[in-house]
């Protein structure tokens, strides 16, 4: 019996009490809740510090793969591209006209006196005389002034326009016109060169350079 007693009160001994059991679970959510703590401090820097590590590789290895490839970009090839735009300059703008908008038909020998108060650019897209605009360009005014790159000035007739698309055809009485080119705008991407050429504010034969940044 006494071996007994003896035996139950050493397992007595070593069961943990109720005491040790909560305080054993206080400290481990105290660890845990200190290693959150901890985490939501040094987490978000430390992934800020590897995105911020390998988006910098990426624009060093860019940086340096660039400089590599414009080494060997010939001065040949720069004057190609300045002679390639020059000769779409000289091509296009013979095409394209200033369009000017009055309320009268003031005299045509100068576009810069009298009433006009509209102004926007047109493209020849027939030699017959058919030039294509924005519509909006002929709201100010009913009679409509057409200015030709190589300075002949006529009055144009409206054959239509539709404000849902923004364009307006116009037809003039002239000779010796230059059309301009038709491409295929399905077959352009993405990231393809293209030449604007244009007669804002008056600038007859305004010309810029840039990409297709996007479709539709």
């Amino acid at each position: 019996g006494s071996e007994q007693s003896t035996a139950s009160a050493t397992l007595d001994s070593r069961m943990p009490t109720t005491r040790s059991l909560v305080l054993s679970t206080i400290l481990s959510l105290t660890v845990v809740l200190v290693l959150l703590v901890v985490l939501r401090f040094l987490l978000p820097a430390t992934l800020e510090q590897s995105r911020y590590s390998w988006h910098r590789g990426q624009l060093k290895a860019e940086y340096d793969a660039s400089g590599e490839i414009l080494k060997q970009v010939s001065q040949s090839a720069i004057s190609d591209i300045s002679r390639l735009s020059q000769t779409v300059a000289r091509r296009m703008v013979p095409t394209v006209v200033h369009i000017s908008t009055s309320a009268s038909d003031w005299e045509l020998g100068s576009v810069t006196n009298g009433t006009a108060t509209g102004h926007g650019s047109g493209v020849i897209i027939d030699k017959s005389g058919l030039i294509l605009t924005n519509s909006h360009v002929l709201e100010e005014g009913p009679v409509i002034h057409v200015l030709l790159a190589d300075e002949r000035h006529f009055v144009a007739e409206l054959l239509g326009r539709d404000p849902l698309t923004d364009l307006a055809v116009l037809k003039i009485n002239a000779s010796g016109l230059m059309a301009a080119d038709w491409g295929d705008s399905d077959k352009m991407q993405v990231g393809a060169p293209v030449w604007a050429v244009g007669s804002p504010f008056g600038l007859t034969g305004s010309i810029t350079f840039g990409i297709v940044s996007s479709k539709h």
